[in-house]
């Protein structure tokens, strides 16, 4: 059997869909579930839909530094018939006014402390005058709840803030904060085995390398990648092309780890035996060498119910198949079907799926959605984007740079999005 392998090479590839298609027909065991601090929740998975126990914010509050009032009080106001209006207190950040206005009546207020109970406007301090005394001249109508953060105008009590599957960052965790979710289900991180193969391998702590020997690099390699996922790596060591060291290995990690990686020793060469040796071990479905370019000796399968992953042994083929199939195992054993998926901090390109205003002169930092559509992927600012709005850093996929010399990105232009969260759907 051995020699029908090698002979046979890699006649027969699988196209990288056809390998994602096989990868979801895998029958995995699935993570366990635990319940953490929210403090502790960086880089994990969430494991149901968080939904808000609070409004965010939980009171009306003024947007801007001005004077909290009726806002029908002003109507008819401008610059040559100002409304004068007597200042009867003043409400910072963090307290409660605790004063109800009268007719005519205004209270200085700053922004972000609550509005007084039947004040339903502020206006902005640019478009008062001081008088002698308490009083005041408004100079601008305003409309009701003009320049007012309503409460629950961020997230609504009972919304949804973060779904099963997404990968928790430093704004989810803000997030969790406000909406109350102190105590989040997340899936236990894996512990992942990680070897790497071969005769010709030492170890890259050696201080004596023979002649023809090669330094060990894909293992702490590997190894970091996958605490790059927030995965457990658990170090194997280097294994020689020996059967029976390959499969006390094997046995070994499956006792310890739920995922196991190689690198090295997947091809079809002589000394290649840890195909060999994995079809004496696998439960479901070998594939085995993958179209692509570096990386076609990839391969994996599963023994009991884990994943297990053959990776080549050329440093960038290596990281090229890694980061190919790792996260789509990594999500599937948390029964979530993968789609598309990015590092955070990643720049790509996308088409202006409308307008993005900016103004001249002022670099714009727009966030904004990603949407695949008619196979190109469009990007949407977000409209509710103020800098208070801390739930749309959740909402956005990216944010968009608009330089200063441009007056806004027209619909259809290439835009470059810096990525914030793992995916768009």
């Amino acid at each position: 059997m051995a020699e029908d392998v090698r002979q046979r090479g890699f006649l027969q590839t699988h196209r990288v869909g056809e390998a994602f298609q096989k990868l979801r027909q895998l029958k995995l065991n699935l993570l366990p579930i635990e319940v953490i601090d929210f403090r502790d929740s960086l880089n994990r998975i969430c494991a149901e839909d968080l939904f808000s126990k609070r409004d965010i914010p939980p009171f009306d509050r003024s947007a801007v530094d001005g004077y909290a009032l009726k806002a029908e009080e002003t109507f008819g106001a401008g610059v040559s018939n100002p409304v004068i209006f007597r200042v009867v207190g003043e409400v910072e950040i963090g307290e409660n006014a605790g004063i109800d206005l009268g007719e005519g009546e205004a209270i200085r207020i700053s922004t972000g402390a609550p509005m007084p109970e039947n004040a339903d406007a502020v206006v902005m301090i640019e478009h008062t005058s001081q008088l002698e005394g308490d009083y005041i001249e408004v100079y601008s109508s305003i409309p009701p709840w003009k320049n007012v953060s309503r409460a629950g105008e961020d997230v609504r009590r009972g919304e949804i803030v973060l779904r099963k599957g997404e990968v928790i960052q430093p704004h989810h965790i803000a997030l969790l904060s406000a909406s109350g979710n102190l105590r989040p289900k997340v899936f236990r991180r894996p512990i992942v085995g990680v070897a790497s193969t071969g005769n010709e391998l030492v170890d890259a702590l050696s201080t004596e390398i023979e002649k023809g020997k090669i330094l060990d690099t894909n293992r702490y390699m590997l190894i970091n990648l996958v605490r790059q996922f927030n995965a457990e790596p658990l170090d194997l060591g280097i294994v020689k092309d020996d059967a029976e060291l390959l499969r006390k290995t094997i046995r070994f990690a499956l006792e310890r780890a739920d995922m196991l990686v190689f690198s090295g020793a997947t091809s079809v060469g002589k000394k290649d035996l840890l195909p060999i040796i994995i079809e004496e071990f696998r439960d479901s479905e070998f594939i085995h060498g993958i179209a692509i370019k570096p990386g076609m000796p990839a391969g994996f399968t599963s023994i009991k119910g884990k994943p297990i992953l053959l990776l080549p042994g050329f440093p960038v083929a290596t990281y090229v198949a890694f980061n190919l199939l790792f996260p789509r195992v990594l999500f599937k054993m948390c029964g979530i079907d993968f789609n598309d998926f990015y590092m955070p901090g990643s720049m790509i390109k996308a088409f202006a799926g409308e307008r993005i205003p900016s103004n001249a002169g002022v670099r714009t930092f727009t966030r904004a959605y990603l949407r695949e559509e008619n196979g190109r992927l469009m990007a949407y600012p977000i409209r509710t984007s103020g800098s208070g709005i801390l739930s749309s850093l959740s909402k956005a996929h990216g944010i968009i740079e608009v330089p200063e010399e441009k007056e806004g990105i027209e619909k259809g232009e290439e835009v470059e999005i810096r990525l914030i969260n793992y995916f768009f759907r």
